[in-house]
């Protein structure tokens, strides 16, 4: 999933609605899947992820990821 932002970044744009409401869905495979691909477009727009903002131990994509497991749950 990494790698679509960067071979593909218009069919990501134009499917963005499509990835943010995959956050929501009831399959937790669904969720990390969309967030995985959030979190790509992040590091391709803003190049490297800034660590100062996770909490200590925690990654960005951790930090998304844990974010759209709570709201499953």
């Amino acid at each position: 999933m990494s790698k679509i932002p960067k071979t593909h970044p218009k069919s990501v744009q134009s499917h963005k609605d499509l990835i943010l409401q995959c956050l929501d869905h009831k399959d937790e495979s669904i969720c990390l899947r969309a967030s995985d691909l959030l979190y790509s477009v992040q590091e391709e727009l803003d190049g490297d992820c800034e660590e100062a903002d996770d909490p200590p131990g925690q990654s960005g994509r951790d930090n998304l990821q844990g974010r759209a497991a709570d709201q499953n749950h």
